[in-house]
């Protein structure tokens, strides 16, 4: 079996590597897949990759990607194209953020040979043909030839690129030819039939190939088969090439012909335990746990057996990954290979000694000589391989009292274990942890296991199936393998099936292969502790849950919870991430709801979490804006979880985010219910600083549904405020205004002053922004007035907020600073640091209308400072954006550049588009006070662009901007 060179390891690049033996695929260091975008922008990373380090022109570039007949703005598309992939990098990569950078000669990717595979194949093909000892030949070839994952450039089209593929894939065939003769030199035969047949049935034309079969299968007593092959290629050569095989392959059918007793020799070889099963073909993706494998089992000078323990869920593919590190690395191993299953997941454990007599009989001890104690017989096996390099792979253990036995302790042996433990008392031991695959190795395991090709020609069907089997590679094989063997399924019907959460585990079975199975086996040897967690926590919909939140759901401590939760991620049915979270698996999920629970326990473990949700989301929102919102939902602060200030508060709901809009949905099926309306209410304020519009809607009109089922108009009133905000990011303002009027209608008439005020005060708002002033002067002053009636200041503040805007476009300067300083004042007062950051941000762009830079920018600067710290990014970013501004028309050109270009990284990373706009605005007027006109005017464009998709305001002055420049 081919070997499998370690990946190179991180250096000043960040570990970042090119694959284009296959699909062209950038691995950052973590070996997650970066997207290198569209077939041509791959193309370009293509070009530059297989000359790394070397610089590439544009025009050569434009010429290999489009060829003769490239489009007019294919330079600009170049560069379009090189800044999405500098991004990409810079995402996903950051330590390798300067490898791809423009030289006075061109662009350059700053990779070493080593980091491109290509690269790497033809210089391992090199070394190998530059090596005396035919060992180190095959294993640099076997090297060479593993790093292929499919036809070169998969994907790319064009001259060029079928060119390159052709040649990359002249050389694989000259290296396998090469890799197969040291094999038949060495004694291979009848094992190297199948695959010479494939390459024979693949490249007919082939004489090397075709040769190479004709040798085994004589060597093999299969003569004729071997004279039938040479007919079959003589025949083949005749019709399509009008030539007759070449001398060497005439001369080896006569030598075969005449039983020439030379071509039999075959070296010696000796009795050597050989017991790997065959690896699984197609294995796919864990190439930095594969690459830690084969490195830590082939390092030298150690004093004792290297140990490694693959451990993981069931279906994780830890059997796969071991046994193709195993045959990686089998020529490391020359004195044999043993292999058992210990059937440690199942009811009939392999005892130690059974596994210890299946090695000693392998190694040629004879039974009546194998010692019956456990003790006697570890030491015969230490004794026996003490001085031979032997791998030994221990298979599904159970855990590491069954293992220990089983270790050999000569330093030239090797050890990989599996199981479903993470083997945690076993000395010496480097754990290798698996969990699911990543989106796209989930897809190319079922393009791999699908022979029909029903799924590479869907790969949308093909990512949302890789979903459904939560990327598990278990499930993912046996989707697979259903594609494959039921053609009159149609691959639609069978997604939209498992999209069904009831009987999704149903579908997951095929042949003996069975998702439910596995786990069952997991359950069954469970305590009563740990299955009364297990059911419990399949219970709550989200993502993930922290340990407070388990300990209230299972209805323990957490000091008992943290331990039961420990043994769950010990057997793989939970992952712990590293900031101290715990996931269950979708599949996993779904198997423990099909476990019994009582629907009286089940519901009071559901609502036992939700209470804590709900009373820990008033106390961050109270936190974070004190009395904002206060007394609106009811719920009682014991059950909260305890947060010491507003930095926890954000943090918290930063965490939580899915697992609240989760218990939200989750809760709509429970007749009466309080949640989700809760819910709605309690996150309103921090995903609205957060600028979540999409979580806003989808809670606020869930929340709309019950609280018109149930007749609650005092809950309707406050989701229709909340959808009108919804509706005025979605630029309907007539939406906005209707749902505005509707929310204080019916405040009113259930008599609730505060509720009518804060309608209003939006209602101002949305009249001012749309320019009709005199209305907002009007309707604001209406909810000043209630709000100072119903004593609610932090009402007040934000109603001065808005009327200082109004007071600023009816030219009333003076007025507006003064109301901002008021709003400022209360903010403060009240410890309310999402207000101050609104008002100080408004209070910096008055102050600039007064021509008071200085001031306006320290304003500024403060709002981005607090925005920062409470993650409010898009307020973040225009605040940079305006500080940058004010040092432009301060002189300072440097700042403000830095400033702006700060604030467009900022918004772009976050999707706050139209704060880029922004950015982009000022950025341009920089750009153009020093001089780059052509820069300034590309910005502006792009500025306008945004305003002009949003319907914003600031349209009309970016569009002024453009025309002075044309114009000039």
């Amino acid at each position: 079996m081919p070997g499998v060179r370690p990946e190179p390891r991180a250096g000043k690049l960040g570990g970042l590597r090119l694959r284009v033996l296959g699909s062209v695929e950038l691995v950052g260091p973590d070996g997650r897949l970066l997207d290198p975008g569209p077939p041509k922008q791959s193309c370009v990373l293509a070009v530059l990759g297989l000359s790394a380090g070397r610089p590439v022109a544009p025009g050569v570039l434009i010429d290999h990607v489009w060829g003769e007949r490239s489009p007019l703005e294919a330079r600009n598309v170049l560069y379009t194209y090189i800044a999405r992939l500098r991004r990409v990098i810079r995402t996903g990569a950051p330590g390798a953020s300067g490898v791809l950078r423009r030289q006075t000669s061109g662009y350059v990717l700053d990779l070493s040979r080593d980091h491109v595979d290509a690269l790497r194949f033809l210089d391992a093909v090199e070394a190998a043909r530059g090596a005396r000892d035919e060992r180190r030949q095959w294993a640099l070839l076997s090297d060479a030839l593993a790093l292929w994952q499919g036809p070169a450039l998969a994907g790319l089209s064009g001259e060029w690129a079928e060119t390159t593929r052709t040649a990359l894939t002249r050389a694989r065939l000259a290296a396998l030819a090469d890799r197969v003769d040291l094999e038949v030199r060495g004694g291979g035969g009848e094992q190297l039939v199948a695959e010479l047949t494939a390459l024979v049935a693949e490249y007919p034309l082939d004489e090397r190939f075709t040769g190479q079969l004709m040798l085994v299968l004589h060597r093999a007593d299969r003569t004729a088969e071997a004279l039938a092959t040479y007919e079959h290629c003589r025949r083949r050569l005749a019709e399509e090439l009008g030539q007759d095989p070449g001398t060497r392959l005439r001369e080896l059918h006569q030598r075969i012909l005449r039983q020439d007793p030379g071509l039999r020799r075959r070296p010696d070889e000796r009795a050597v335990p050989r017991q790997l099963p065959a690896g699984l073909t197609g294995f796919v993706g864990r190439e930095e746990a594969l690459a830690a494998l084969v490195r830590g089992l082939t390092a030298a000078g150690g004093s004792s057996a290297p140990v490694f323990a693959i451990h993981g869920p069931g279906g994780a593919g830890k059997t796969a990954l071991a046994l193709r590190a195993a045959h990686a690395i089998s020529e490391h191993f020359p004195d044999g290979h043993l292999y058992v299953d210990m059937r440690g997941s199942g009811p009939e454990r392999l005892e130690p000694l059974a596994g210890l007599e299946l090695f000693l009989r392998a190694l040629g001890v004879a039974n009546d000589a194998i010692a019956r104690d456990t003790a006697e017989a570890a030491a015969q096996l230490r004794s026996l391989v003490s001085a031979r390099r032997v791998l030994v792979v221990i298979d599904n253990a159970a855990d590491a009292a069954q293992v220990r036995p089983l270790l050999p302790a000569g330093a030239g042996c090797g050890v990989v274990i599996t199981s479903r433990s993470a083997m945690s008392t076993l000395d010496n031991t480097v754990r290798v942890g698996l969990g699911v695959l990543s989106p796209e190795e989930s897809v190319a395991v079922l393009e791999r296991f699908d022979q029909s090709g029903r799924i590479a020609a869907a790969r949308s069907q093909a990512r949302v199936l890789a979903r459904l089997c939560g990327h598990l590679p278990l499930a993912l094989r046996i989707a697979a393998a259903r594609v494959e063997t039921e053609p009159d399924l149609p691959l639609d019907r069978f997604v939209e099936t498992l999209a069904r959460a009831e009987g999704r585990l149903d579908q997951l079975g095929v042949d003996d292969l069975s998702v439910r199975a596995s786990l069952e086996v997991s359950y069954r040897a469970m305590d009563d502790r740990l299955a009364h967690a297990f059911r419990h926590l399949g219970l709550p919909a989200g993502p993930d849950i922290s340990l407070p939140l388990a300990a209230r759901l299972v209805g323990t401590t957490e000091d008992e919870a943290a331990r039961t939760l420990a043994d769950l991620v010990a057997v793989g049915l939970l992952n712990r991430s590293a900031t101290g979270r715990y996931q269950i698996h979708d599949l996993v999920r779904l198997y423990a709801a099909e476990l019994t629970l009582d629907e009286v326990e089940r519901g009071q473990a559901l609502r036992r979490t939700w209470r804590c949700y709900i009373a820990t989301a008033v106390s961050a929102g109270q936190l974070l804006r004190p009395g904002y919102r206060e007394g609106l939902v009811r719920c009682d602060p014991a059950d909260a979880l305890p947060l010491r200030d507003d930095i926890a508060a954000a943090a918290w709901l930063g965490e939580e985010r899915a697992n609240l809009l989760a218990a939200a949905d989750q809760a709509r099926g429970v007749d009466g219910d309080p949640t989700t309306i809760a819910l709605a209410h309690a996150l309103f304020g921090p995903l609205h600083s957060a600028a979540r519009w999409v979580d806003l809607e989808r809670l606020n009109k869930w929340a709309l549904d019950l609280a018109r089922e149930r007749g609650d108009r005092r809950a309707e009133a406050q989701v229709q405020s909340d959808l009108a905000i919804v509706a005025w990011r979605a630029d309907d303002i007539i939406e906005t205004i209707e749902r505005y009027r509707r929310s204080a209608r019916l405040y009113r008439e259930v008599g609730d002053q505060r509720g009518e005020a804060a309608s209003l005060h939006n209602l101002g708002n949305v009249h001012a922004v749309s320019g009709r002033h005199d209305e907002a002067e009007l309707v604001l002053g209406r909810a000043l007035d209630l709000h100072r009636a119903a004593g609610y200041r932090t009402g007040e503040a934000a109603t001065l907020t808005v009327l200082s805007e109004v007071h600023q476009h009816l030219g009333q300067t003076d007025r507006a600073v003064r109301r901002l300083r008021r709003a400022l004042d209360i903010y403060r007062e009240l410890g309310d640091r999402v207000g101050e950051v609104e008002a100080l941000g408004d209070l910096g762009s008055c102050l600039s209308a007064r021509c008071e830079m200085a001031d306006a920018a320290a304003c500024h600067e403060s709002a981005t400072a607090v925005a920062l710290e409470l993650d409010l990014v898009a307020r973040a970013a225009w605040n940079m954006a305006e500080h940058g501004e004010a040092a432009r028309a301060m002189g300072d050109r440097e700042d403000a550049l830095s400033l702006c270009r700060r604030a467009l990284e900022l918004s772009r990373d976050h999707g706050a588009e139209h704060e880029a706009g922004w950015a982009l605005w000022r950025l341009g007027s920089v750009l153009d006070d020093l001089g780059r006109r052509d820069d300034a005017r590309r910005h502006w464009r792009e500025a306008l662009a945004i305003f002009e998709r949003r319907g914003a305001h600031e349209v009309e002055e970016v569009r002024a901007l453009l025309d002075i420049v044309d114009a000039s």
